[in-house]
């Protein structure tokens, strides 16, 4: 390890001392294991780690001992730390519970495998509040809460620029589990975790914070896809909640169970289904809040409530669309059930819906009467019936009436603005576009590979939640077909899930894509 590490000097030096301070412990060169160098180290220190595979006692189960250290890797994906984790040999990644506070950091590495015979299979924050930052944690178990990272006795970390994927939990939490704390996370990705409930996040007590994250592809079974909520004040802002599961439960998108207060704004629920209640949403009786400026579209449930099923008087849905979501029972759009004081009364400010699509015991009470009942026109609205979906691009063209210029009410109605135009109306509802990707997932200086058909003239990219980046391909009158190779590493922003949009020929198609540092 001292000879990877003298050979990655010259070549990572530059990027270690971006985040180091000038007086640093470095492993292995000055200590032959991570924990051997935080122990040694005092309130203010960093300890850089080389590029590797860190593995064994010492770089497992690690203890910051309460100090306000820096722990700082060369990337993730670079520097790796691997718990080696099994149920007859438990290992975490990093265990805080001496208090530690936002001044402890650990930034720029991997943890994979860590295995709890308890909770918290990767790290575990228990009353203490540190910085997380641009981490992977994946492969990680936990038997009850919290398979990746786990929030316990009044913690609040902050968790940003961090991807949490493969984790599984067996109670609550298969990404994050906070039953006993303040968590913040931003600009997360929480791909393919599971567990009882609470695929992506579990989240009680709080108050949470959720900015700018994407929930896709995680799976529950006790209720919340994306995210369950209970007896917690949360917000959530500028997220996306894409192809989660609810197996056998409720809340494909996510749920909120029991009570809680909660905030979501700018927040796009697609492609999501649930076995029993609420393919994209589902509100229990107790609960207040409000959904503002969301997109609830191409969602699924095998019970009602197909994009939501609310069933509580305290909730509020201002200038939101609810469109394009099915069920095999009532409401395909919305289901409005019985709360805590009967039928619920939902208001509704300036949504976008089809009345027809709105069942139940409750009531949506319209301010002054006033919504959208026209189709939204999104760009590519992927049908309901294949739930879940990670296709589908959801802003809207540039004749929408969701827009503010084209509605009575001169605001935008759900999450996204315009990202494409009025000639894509008459388009081919295709959503697959022929993709051959090398690798397989991509990585950002990769190359990803096209077959255009005859016709077709332009490849466009787009976020998990819909917002066009680029316009990687243009070419105007071009007729013919064949394959084509476009660099991503020069218009994309960060590893994770885009959407492919080849649109000419009369029509357009689009597909997605994962993309890997």
């Amino acid at each position: 390890m001292r000879h990877l590490c003298g050979i990655a000097a010259a070549l990572t030096g530059l990027l270690l001392g971006r985040f180091c301070a000038a007086e640093t412990i470095r492993v292995p060169e000055d200590y032959a294991t991570i924990q051997s160098a935080l122990s040694s180290s005092s309130g203010g220190d960093s300890v850089c780690v080389a590029p590797g595979v860190f593995a064994g006692p010492g770089n497992r189960d690690l203890n910051f001992e309460g100090k306000s250290i820096a722990l700082v890797g060369a990337g993730a994906g670079v520097t790796i730390l691997d718990c080696e984790g099994e149920a007859g040999s438990p290992h975490r990644g990093i265990d805080f519970s001496s208090g530690e506070g936002p001044g402890t950091v650990v930034e720029a590495l991997t943890i994979r495998n860590g295995h709890s015979a308890t909770w918290s299979g990767g790290i575990n924050c228990r009353g203490s509040s540190p910085t997380l930052r641009r981490l992977v944690v994946e492969d990680c178990f936990a038997t009850t809460f919290g398979g990746g990272i786990g929030v316990w006795a009044g913690g609040s970390p902050l968790i940003e620029d961090c991807t949490l994927r493969f984790n599984q939990a067996g109670t609550e939490g298969g990404g994050v589990s906070s039953p006993e704390g303040a968590p913040t996370l931003r600009r997360c990705e929480i791909v393919s975790n599971t567990s009882g409930g609470g695929g992506g996040a579990f989240l009680r007590g709080g108050p949470a914070l959720v900015e700018d994250c994407l929930f896709a592809d995680n799976t529950c079974m006790g209720g919340g896809g994306g995210i369950k909520v209970r007896d917690c004040v949360v917000v959530v802002r500028r997220s996306t909640l894409r192809a989660n599961i609810a197996t056998g439960s409720v809340g494909g998108g996510f749920a909120v169970a029991v009570s809680g207060n909660v905030e979501f704004q700018d927040v796009v629920v697609v492609g999501n289904s649930a076995d029993i209640d609420g393919g994209g949403v589902w509100i229990t009786a107790a609960t207040s809040g409000i959904l503002r400026q969301c997109t609830i579209s191409g969602n699924h449930a095998a019970g009602v409530g197909g994009g939501a099923a609310i069933y509580s008087s305290g909730v509020t849905l201002e200038t939101t669309i609810l469109r394009n979501n099915c069920t095999e029972d009532a409401g395909d759009d919305l289901y409005l059930g019985e709360s805590i004081d009967g039928p619920a009364v939902v208001p509704a400010i300036c949504c976008a819906f089809d009345p027809a699509t709105v069942q139940g015991p409750g009531r949506l009470d319209v301010l002054n009467g006033v919504y959208v009942a026209e189709d939204p026109g999104f760009c590519i609205a992927t049908p309901c019936t294949e739930a879940p979906s990670s296709e589908g691009i959801y802003s809207l063209r540039d004749d929408s009436p969701c827009l503010p210029a084209n509605n009575p009410c001169g605001m935008l109605i759900g999450a996204q603005e315009s990202g494409c135009s009025a000639a894509d109306a008459d388009h081919v509802a295709d959503p697959v576009v022929r993709l051959s990707l090398f690798p397989s997932p991509i990585s950002r200086t990769g190359t990803l590979r096209l077959w255009l058909q005859p016709g077709d003239q332009a490849v466009d990219l787009y976020d998990a939640s819909g917002r066009h980046l680029a316009t990687m391909l243009d070419r105007p009158g071009y007729r013919a077909g064949g394959l084509v190779s476009l660099r991503l590493s020069s218009v994309l922003p960060a590893a994770g899930i885009y959407l492919i949009r080849v649109r000419g020929g009369g029509g357009f198609r689009a597909g997605s894509v994962v993309v890997l540092e």
